[in-house]
């Protein structure tokens, strides 16, 4: 790859704010009347380019929320949390139930409920009822 010269560095770096190649290159020394042109030229080179794509890149990685991230915050979180307080106790559950569904010892459960006389049962799949008919 072709070494950026200082000039155009400032133009991907600028480019990088707001992705107008017109401000761009006025922000970076380009003459206002040839900033469009100035741009658009500049914005085909390879060398260009790719130096955006790579500062894209590697401000993503800053940015990428991995599940290990998470999965320390939340403890993070309830290390902090003040059991007495009712908010806070709801936090520090949530904060368990996650990381449970992180580590993959989660499972929903169904329960019943009823509303008067009408008991309202979990949906069950077809298979589900044929095992448990089966173990019956």
């Amino acid at each position: 790859m072709k070494k950026l010269s200082a000039k155009r560095k400032k133009f991907c770096d600028e480019y990088l704010i707001d992705f107008n190649a017109t401000q761009a290159a006025i922000r970076s020394g380009y003459s206002e009347k040839s900033a469009y042109s100035q741009g658009e030229r500049l914005l085909r080179y390879d060398e260009v380019q790719e130096y955006i794509k790579n500062q894209q890149k590697e401000a993503q990685k800053q940015y990428e929320w991995t599940k290990d991230k998470a999965f320390e915050k939340l403890l993070e979180l309830l290390d902090i949390c003040d059991l007495s307080n009712s908010r806070e106790r709801a936090d520090y559950l949530k904060a368990i139930q996650e990381l449970n569904k992180m580590s993959g010892n989660y499972e929903a459960e169904k329960h019943e409920h009823q509303v008067g006389q009408i008991v309202i049962k979990p949906y069950e799949k077809e298979e589900e009822k044929d095992d448990k008919e089966e173990n019956d």
